[in-house]
């Protein structure tokens, strides 16, 4: 790839993968005297503005994200020695962080009308169906609790994995 260096953009591009293909840009022209007051947007008048919350937010604690969250949140009372560090919420997806000195990290993520997914060893999570899989290293446990698929993961012991999601409540 070849870039202007002066505002970083591209020039030409070369790709192969079996196949040559050669992209050139030219006769590009930068800053040509339009007004920056044709990329300001003015909503027609009447126009209704809805501010939509950000897709990603950090809370101190389970209870300050209980007051965004769209359903009630469950948290372990068993973690496996180790500490909340962080809950956030991604488009509608609670993400509790656990972790140790050690640096065993353990991830429990909940989510409204989700399925329970198709692959992946059949296991029992107190009186509920669940899959665990391993990718990596890293174990998930997966499981419903009412309308919520809850999902805890980290690189423990798939048993662990499951007290874990077993007490959750």
């Amino acid at each position: 790839m070849w870039v202007e260096k002066d505002y970083w953009m591209p020039l030409k591009m070369e790709m192969s993968d079996g196949i040559n293909v050669t992209t050139e840009y030219l006769n590009i022209e930068i800053n040509t005297g339009v007004s920056d007051d044709v990329f300001e947007f003015k909503p027609p008048e009447g126009a209704k503005i809805i501010k939509k919350e950000p897709v990603f937010k950090r809370f101190s604690s389970v209870e300050e994200a209980q007051k965004h969250a769209p359903f009630k949140i469950l948290t372990p009372s068993y973690t496996a020695g180790c500490e909340l560090k962080s809950v956030s919420i991604i488009s509608n997806v609670l993400v509790l962080t656990y972790s140790d000195n050690s640096g065993t990290e353990i991830v429990i993520t909940e989510s409204l009308n989700q399925s329970l997914p198709e692959e992946g060893e059949d296991v029992t999570v107190g009186d509920t169906e669940g899959k665990y899989t391993e990718m990596f290293g890293i174990g998930s446990v997966a499981f419903k609790k009412g309308d919520l698929l809850i999902t805890v993961s980290g690189k423990i012991e798939k048993e662990e994995l499951i007290k874990i999601a077993e007490s959750i409540n």
